[in-house]
């Protein structure tokens, strides 16, 4: 007999069945066969029963998935908007920027030379000042206005009044302000230093002429104390040959007076003997005050050595 499951025949074919088995079955072995096949339709109901659960929750998901799709194009789509009018004010801030830029420059360039027309008119006119300190100039001539001060001509010399004791309609005149001031002081600051350094490269300058020219000098005198030495060299050698000699005649002479002056021979104390030995003295003290002069010199070779 073919095996009977929920698949086959159907929840209408099941109970046909279950009625028609329990109105038929003549035997307990055809009631247990009914048992089985109620039990087998029975866990595949719950099978389907799960398989459905487990589907619905799937489609439930889908519908959430769905949902949250739908959310986010359209949230991309109003981030696309979003960005697109961001590009637009970036473009017009950069304009707005450019502009504003070119007005700045167009301003400072006007004021600058509103600043120097009004001050250029000014110079050789007279003024009358009272500074907030207290201190009046009647009819006094302005000479010369700078960022920082208004110079005038006193009658006891020329004098320069800060801008910032100036009365506040002196001020507006002509165009004082604490940002030129500034701008002003560091630019003269800046060619102080520049000048400074300039001057430090001239003064180094000179050092190094200065210092070319002593070792030039140097070097001169060092040649020419050398030379000095190389030609009192010469004549110490030549007057020590020449000291040998007459040393070398008067022991040959002094020889021949001692025989003479045995044979009975008389010699004055003036002999020739003698005046060899007195001239080879002389020329032996002349040859040490040569050698001191040489080592002066090489003393003083050395010292402008050292010098340099």
């Amino acid at each position: 007999m073919k095996k009977l499951t929920f698949e086959n025949i159907g929840m209408g074919g099941v109970l046909g069945l279950m009625s028609f088995f329990l109105w038929s079955c003549e035997n307990a072995d055809d009631i247990q066969e009914l048992e089985d096949s109620i039990d087998s339709i029975t866990g595949s109901l719950v099978d389907v029963e799960s398989r459905l659960e487990e589907e619905e929750e799937k489609l439930a998901r889908l519908k959430e998935w769905k949902e949250v799709e739908e959310r986010y194009q359209a949230s991309s789509a109003k981030f696309e908007a979003v960005e697109s009018e961001l590009k637009l004010v970036k473009e017009k801030t950069k304009e707005l920027s450019i502009a504003l830029k070119a007005a700045s420059l167009d301003f400072f360039k006007y004021r600058n030379q509103y600043r120097s027309m009004v001050r250029a008119k000014a110079k050789g006119t007279l003024i009358d000042l009272s500074s907030v300190k207290g201190a009046e100039y009647k009819g006094v001539r302005i000479s010369r206005i700078t960022p920082l001060e208004l110079r005038v001509l006193l009658p006891s010399g020329p004098k320069g009044v800060p801008y910032a004791l100036l009365p506040e309609e002196h001020q507006h005149r002509f165009q004082f302000s604490d940002e030129e001031a500034n701008a002003y002081r560091q630019a003269v600051a800046k060619l102080r230093i520049a000048r400074a350094k300039e001057n430090r490269v001239i003064d180094a300058d000179k050092e190094n002429e200065e210092a070319i020219t002593q070792l030039t000098e140097n070097a001169a005198a060092i040649a020419d104390k050398k030379s000095q030495i190389a030609s009192m060299t010469r004549r110490i050698k030549a007057k020590e040959l020449e000291a040998e000699r007459l040393e070398s005649l008067s022991r040959q002479w002094q020889i021949e007076e001692n025989n003479s002056k045995r044979r009975g021979k008389k010699y004055s104390a003036n002999s020739r003997a003698t005046k060899a030995s007195d001239e080879a003295n002389k020329i032996r003290l002349a040859i040490l005050r040569a050698k001191e002069i040489v080592l002066q010199l090489r003393f003083e070779i050395g010292q402008l050595l050292k010098v340099n």
